[in-house]
């Protein structure tokens, strides 16, 4: 995981520091996950998948799949935050104008469990999916 940080990091020009300021953990600690003396606690992948949100959580954890979820990217394989910020602002005036009923989805659609992760003391990571 520590690669794949470095890696997201590097990419998307972000100092560690940084990294630290925007999910709200210590700088030190960013340190110590980079230089490999510590692995990335619960707590801090949780802040960093809660705060870079197109980021694949499967991809970080394990390193398949892509590291975003949307290829909203420029050319230079970044994500384009800024265009992401600007989409979400031009639609926000959309739902306004729109029946809120045709905006809540069924309820139904969200009951069935797709993926559970566990987390174990000793570093393992188990994913399990529902196969739908």
């Amino acid at each position: 995981m520590q690669n794949r940080i470095e890696r997201f990091l590097k990419e998307n020009n972000i100092s560690s520091a940084k990294l630290a300021d925007s999910i709200n953990v210590n700088r030190a600690s960013v340190s110590h996950i980079l230089s490999g003396r510590n692995k990335p606690s619960f707590d801090f992948i949780s802040k960093f998948l809660k705060h870079y949100k197109d980021v694949d959580a499967n991809w970080l954890l394990t390193g398949n799949g892509e590291m975003f979820k949307d290829i909203n990217r420029n050319f230079t394989g970044k994500l384009n935050f800024e265009n992401s910020e600007k989409k979400t602002k031009e639609n926000t005036h959309t739902i306004e104008e729109e029946k809120i009923e045709d905006k809540i989805p069924d309820i139904k659609e969200f009951s069935k469990v797709k993926k559970v992760l566990i987390f174990y003391s000793d570093n393992r990571i188990e994913e399990f999916n529902s196969g739908d």
